[in-house]
């Protein structure tokens, strides 16, 4: 089948070649093939005697290409970054690393993220809370790092050494990710998460309310509304 997929090298092919190839790597990962170091697919192409592997390097690098390129499509970009993510971090992970730059989509650089939490190894995951990198981050795609810093047992000691050193400022991780962390099973995660978060836990939002509701009586203005939105 991948053979097949890969059979011509047409530009116009590419599109759905990605599409077809990735999402074929990603069924032979979800059924348990491969390794972390040796992706499902890669393993594929290597395991054939033709010139079939070339052929997968060969996709993968024009992938790369399109999905460094602003002027391309949203759709077609985030379908090369799908495909990239079935590479491993030597192959893939200088091009993923540039789509989490400020300048390229919030959608790009979710998925770019997503994408380096299955391949980074835990050894270089401090380029995710670079603090020069992290301050440019959008509230959403912050989201998406922190469900791939947390998420991962291996990522987690260089994420609180982080915010430990000041790097990732306490006040930026959402209430829900502090409260997984320092309710964490692992004693020692647990015990320095509390001690990063605890003076941040919200305080009586019912008063809050109370406090602030008065403001409901007030009388609308779209004109205010009209100059918000400006």
């Amino acid at each position: 089948v991948l053979r097949e997929l890969l059979a011509s090298s047409r530009p116009e092919y590419l599109a759905w070649q990605m599409a077809a190839v990735g999402g074929l790597g990603e069924g032979l990962r979800a059924r348990g093939l491969g390794s972390k170091e040796t992706p499902a697919l890669l393993s594929l192409a290597r395991e054939d005697s033709s010139n079939l592997s070339a052929q997968v390097m060969g996709l993968f690098q024009r992938s790369a290409g399109l999905a460094l390129d602003l002027r391309r499509p949203l759709a077609k970009r985030l379908a090369a970054v799908s495909l990239l993510a079935e590479g491993d971090f030597a192959l893939s992970g200088v091009t993923l690393e540039k789509l989490i730059e400020p300048q390229q989509p919030f959608e790009i650089q979710s998925a770019a993220i997503r994408a380096l939490g299955r391949l980074v190894p835990a050894e270089k995951s401090m380029l995710f809370v670079q603090r020069a990198r992290w301050n440019t981050y959008t509230p959403t795609v912050r989201d998406a790092l922190l469900a791939v810093l947390t998420g991962n047992q291996s990522f987690l000691p260089t994420f609180l050494a982080a915010v430990e050193a000041g790097e990732v400022p306490a006040y930026t991780v959402n209430p829900e990710r502090r409260n997984q962390l320092m309710h964490h099973k692992d004693a020692a995660i647990k015990a320095r998460a509390e001690k990063l978060f605890k003076d941040l836990t919200p305080g009586d939002r019912m008063q809050t309310y109370e406090q602030s509701k008065s403001v409901l009586e007030l009388p609308g203005d779209s004109r205010n509304g009209h100059a918000v939105f400006q």
